[in-house]
């Protein structure tokens, strides 16, 4: 089974055309999960057992889950501890922007990581010229690291 956890609503991008944050803004919805990892592992838990699938893929999403790294820590480390019994991967989603400090801890327990680019979409006066080199960069900077996968999605329209 697939959970696609959204560690945060909030964005380093900010683009105006973001459903995420529009739908946050105009329902009142957190910026965060209100629900607590024990709450989560309990629901995915209880999924896997109704579902009698043995694998677990956890999809670190967002808005950028990369702001939230310190959480996908801890929740790696719950999900492991009570989650034993099951084939787990995790992945991360991102924009790519903040990967060059992406901690070992978590490249170390991604078989791969996916990257989300929508630069048509993106208000230019909000980006640098350096948005794409930026990511790039990043992005030669985790294989350096760990020769990882990195699956890469650009829109231009």
């Amino acid at each position: 089974m697939e959970y696609f956890i959204y560690m945060t609503n909030d964005c380093n991008l900010k683009c105006e055309y973001c459903s995420v944050l529009l739908d946050c803004k105009e329902n009142n919805l957190p910026i965060k999960p209100t629900y607590s990892n024990d709450d989560l592992i309990a629901f995915i838990k209880q999924t896997q057992m109704l579902t009698g699938d043995d694998e677990i893929s956890i999809y670190f999403f967002g808005g950028e889950p990369s702001l939230e790294y310190e959480d996908i820590e801890k929740l790696i480390d719950i999900a492991k501890e009570e989650l034993s019994n099951f084939s787990l991967k995790f992945v991360l989603h991102t924009n790519g922007l903040r990967l060059d400090i992406l901690p070992d801890k978590i490249l170390n327990e991604l078989p791969l990581i996916m990257f989300s680019i929508n630069y048509e979409k993106i208000p230019h006066h909000i980006l640098n010229p350096s948005y794409f080199s930026t990511i790039i960069d990043n992005a030669f900077s985790i294989k350096t690291r760990r020769n990882i996968p990195i699956i890469a999605r650009l829109r231009t329209v």
